[in-house]
């Protein structure tokens, strides 16, 4: 759980973010624009690091992973990057 602290403690909410990749997990596609609000909560987060966005006037959980930061300060890019090479390499929580 020590990747999940980092990235609550690190990421600033809201950003705005684009879609990367597609995420069997997730509705979304390459291209999508999304805000990110908060990290999704720990019990959901026990395997992935996943993040609460605004879709279709509802709050729902999706990937961190499948997330490239637009507009958000350099500590949120940061820990995104961080993360997604750990995941990159096979890491998860």
């Amino acid at each position: 759980m020590a990747w999940y602290y980092y990235l609550e403690e690190q990421l600033t909410v809201p950003f705005e973010a684009e879609v990367r990749k597609r995420s069997p997990t997730s509705p979304l596609s390459p291209g999508d624009r999304v805000q990110v609000i908060a990290m999704a909560p720990e019990d959901v987060c026990e395997s992935e690091a996943f993040v609460w966005i605004r879709w279709n006037k509802r709050k729902l959980a999706v990937p961190l992973a499948q997330l490239v930061p637009l507009a958000s300060d350099e500590m949120t890019r940061q820990a995104i990057a961080d993360w997604q090479y750990w995941q990159n390499r096979g890491y998860q929580f």
